[in-house]
């Protein structure tokens, strides 16, 4: 598997976060989105957009949006019987219906962090605590860490820190979530002092 990808942007550091954190081998490229090389990289994924994975075992399949790319892993790559040992965890049935309810709340936040920066909106914070609310205790799902917790963090990371104490004050479980993620080996190894946010 090849990853096309971009150390700043929110949407790659999902992908890599879920393939790090599952230990699935991949070969990771970074991508100029604004050099010369773009053209070459629009035969790839038409869009210009990072990431994009690209399957050579499946006759150079590409799949060029986080979201799908997450999917796939936790549908096609991850094994269920391993044990939660900090691997990404396969989702249950119960956490599936919760990824749908994430992935809502996901978009909210992304709209709402086009329109209000640099502000934390009503909305934005509202959200926060649903988020907050819904958390299963270290994680988001229940089975543990997954690709819901992959799904968020990239978000909620540049959340905290544009907006500030606004997580620690009114989503403590969310803030103490956010420091479990971040204390990861292989979270880390995402984080980038140079970051997008997506507005």
């Amino acid at each position: 598997m090849r990853l096309y990808t971009h150390s700043h942007c929110p949407f790659a550091q999902r992908a890599v976060l879920a393939l790090q954190l599952a230990r699935l081998p991949y070969e990771s490229i970074e991508v100029d989105l604004y050099g010369p090389g773009i053209t070459a990289y629009k035969h790839i994924n038409p869009k210009g957009l990072v990431p994009a994975l690209v399957l050579e075992n499946d006759r150079n399949r590409v799949i060029p949006e986080s979201e799908d790319i997450l999917d796939f892993i936790d549908t096609d790559l991850l094994d269920p019987s391993a044990s939660p040992d900090g691997v990404l965890q396969k989702l249950g049935d119960t956490d599936k219906a919760q990824r749908l309810w994430y992935k809502e709340q996901a978009d909210i936040l992304l709209k709402e962090g086009r329109v209000c920066y640099p502000y934390a909106s009503k909305r934005m914070v509202q959200t926060l605590q649903e988020i907050d609310a819904r958390l299963y205790g270290p994680f988001a799902a229940k089975c543990g860490l997954s690709i819901i917790d992959c799904s968020l963090f990239p978000f909620v990371w540049r959340i905290e820190r544009e907006f500030g104490s606004v997580l620690e004050i009114k989503t403590p479980r969310l803030y103490r979530w956010l420091d479990t993620m971040g204390a990861h080996e292989a979270v880390q190894r995402t984080l980038s002092s140079g970051y997008w946010m997506w507005w």
